[in-house]
């Protein structure tokens, strides 16, 4: 599968959550967020040749939260959080596409033991000839060794991941926050329905085809657009 994105708008959201989770992350894990933000968008406004693998250094970890359940009773985790997304250049001037990538989360108790691993998958996968796919599942990975269940997902941006994570680990805090950078994140907000509009198309043609919606692995007319 490919998707078309926004890379200046992309860096624009991420530094925008960085700043807004600082207080939620370790040490200075949010600079980090904006460098990669800073890099994506480097690459996008230079004249380099070929595509761009975007991607963090490390993983960013978050600090504990004892509300992963919304009880405020749970066992302390906290989470590690990384991508890889492949880009390239597109004929259209302020549009990058990727259809390789993924976006990795990694719960783990205050103890140092996993709770469980998630990927957000980007990429061709499959056996459809040379048409490009719909494959983007969340996999709940227990082990290296499985990546079983995968369930559809309707997250793609790394940016989207990584507030459903910070709304996961803070159920109360971080909509707290939110309101509190309402006029910050608006625009982010906003990005994020129109992303769910366009995937939810994508969805919705893939009732025609011949393999099962659940899998959502079938071939698309053309690239989504996240944006």
């Amino acid at each position: 599968m490919t998707v078309l994105f926004k890379p200046i708008m992309v860096a624009d959201e991420l530094r925008r959550l960085a700043d807004s989770s600082k207080d939620l992350l370790i040490r200075h894990d949010h600079l980090r967020l904006r460098a990669a933000a800073e890099q994506l968008e480097g690459w996008f406004q230079s004249s380099r040749p070929g595509g761009f693998h975007w991607t963090l250094d490390e993983p960013i970890q978050t600090k504990n939260s004892s509300f992963y359940q919304g009880t405020g009773t749970a066992a302390e985790v906290s989470a590690n959080f990384t991508f890889l997304w492949n880009c390239e250049r597109t004929d259209t001037p302020e549009v990058a596409s990727a259809g390789n990538g993924g976006t990795d989360i990694v719960v783990v108790r205050s103890t140092g033991n996993k709770v469980n691993e998630y990927h957000f998958d980007l990429c061709v996968g499959g056996a459809v000839g040379t048409s490009p796919v719909m494959h983007c599942f969340s996999h709940a990975q227990y082990s290296a060794g499985t990546s079983f269940p995968r369930f559809p997902s309707m997250l793609l941006l790394p940016t989207d991941v990584l507030e459903m994570l910070l709304f996961e680990l803070w159920p109360s805090e971080w909509p707290n926050t939110i309101e509190g950078d309402r006029n910050k994140l608006l625009k982010h907000h906003l990005a994020q329905r129109k992303r769910l509009g366009r995937m939810a198309k994508a969805f919705q043609n893939l009732a025609t085809k011949r393999f099962p919606l659940v899998s959502l692995h079938a071939a698309l007319p053309a690239p989504i657009q996240l944006f």
